[in-house]
């Protein structure tokens, strides 16, 4: 029992390595992905368009995050359902209707996917921010740990006498 006191921090100190380096990995990763889904928005300079006020969005702005992104791809669905209805409604015959249907499906779901993306990079970083304060919690427990230890440590041990035989004082 005295070598699990005397070493049990080092197994806490060592969780709580894991997980700052785990949060710290999560928190850089989240915002990588940020950045390469805003980059890959930028890059199609997709601009909210008319009628994108009812979602928040200035009509014009550059489409480089999560609300641009759903407020156009709401914009969208609403032109497309809107105009020609649900896709089982519009005839077969009508190829350019249907085309231009499939291209709003398209580039909603891209808006989707960019939005998702956000997310998802926010969930990483709310995750990764989590571990970290795990991680602190850990190292702080591991202190109050080592502090224990070396405590019990430097203790001394109450003098032992000698057992007395349980026959030693019976009569005989």
């Amino acid at each position: 029992m005295d070598t699990v006191k005397k070493y049990m921090w080092i197994v806490v100190a060592g969780f709580a390595a894991v997980f700052l380096a785990i949060g710290g990995y999560l928190v850089y990763a989240g915002f990588e992905a940020r950045a390469e889904v805003k980059a890959m928005l930028v890059e199609e300079q997709v601009y909210a368009g008319a009628g994108t006020e009812a979602w928040g969005v200035v009509p014009g702005t550059l489409v480089d995050n999560a609300v641009t992104a759903r407020a156009q791809a709401n914009l969208i669905k609403e032109h497309t359902l809107g105009r020609y209805g649900p896709w089982g409604t519009i005839p077969r015959e009508d190829t350019a209707t249907r085309q231009t249907f499939v291209n709003g499906v398209a580039l909603r779901s891209a808006l989707g996917l960019a939005e998702m993306g956000f997310g998802v990079a926010l969930m990483a970083i709310a995750v990764g921010g989590m571990a970290i304060l795990m991680g602190v919690a850990l190292g702080g427990a591991a202190v109050f740990a080592a502090v224990w230890a070396r405590q019990a440590a430097t203790k001394k041990a109450p003098a032992m006498r000698p057992a007395k035989p349980a026959y030693a004082g019976a009569a005989t």
